[in-house]
């Protein structure tokens, strides 16, 4: 049975020549003795017909120029998808950047404006004496500097803010009034305020 597999596997190149003469031999003098072998290589040697029957199709030759029309298109495709790859991490850089620089600059407006608010809320209700440039500056920045020496000694720029005794306080930002004391007036305020809950 092994034989058999062994001739099996040596028929194709049998027909196709491509097989030594030791091997030819020993198909040869196999097929006479073998039915099945026999039946294998009229098979095989059918379908090598078959093959060699069927036509060859001739492809069109492409010319150079559709190749290269080709490869240029391919080329432009590349170069716009490239393009487009580059673009669109910029733009979402320049977008984030507006939006945060818009938050930013509404953020610090609504700050100013909420802090100029509520110092002339309290002179309206007669908790600061008088709202000066100094006082919103102040406000503003959060020091309790002046703003030039040589203004220092001015007496416009030296109005003390005089604090009066509340009941009930209005809904201010506390955070804002403390902001604009110094350490002399928040001690004061503090005092008042203990001094008016006994």
């Amino acid at each position: 049975m092994s034989l058999c597999r062994k001739v099996q596997e040596l028929i194709p190149l049998y027909i196709l020549r491509d097989c030594d003469n030791d091997e030819a031999s020993k198909v040869r003098e196999h097929l006479q003795g073998c039915n099945v072998c026999r039946e294998y290589f009229q098979y095989v040697t059918q379908l090598y017909r078959s093959f060699e029957a069927t036509e060859e199709v001739s492809v069109p030759e492409i010319g150079p120029e559709i190749v290269y029309n080709v490869n240029m298109r391919i080329d432009r495709f590349q170069r716009k998808r490239r393009v487009i790859a580059a673009t669109i991490p910029s733009f979402a850089l320049v977008f984030i950047a507006l939006v945060v620089s818009i938050f930013l600059i509404q953020n610090v407006g609504d700050r100013a404006s909420s802090s100029v608010s509520n110092m002339e809320f309290m002179q309206s209700v007669g908790l600061l004496g008088e709202v000066t440039d100094e006082a919103i500056y102040e406000a503003l920045t959060n020091t309790s500097s002046v703003i030039s020496d040589d203004l220092a000694n001015t007496v416009d720029l030296k109005k003390e803010y005089l604090l009066y005794e509340f009941q009930n306080f209005p809904e201010i930002d506390i955070s804002t009034i403390l902001s604009i004391m110094s350490e002399d007036e928040f001690e004061n305020f503090v005092g008042v305020l203990y001094a008016s809950s006994l």
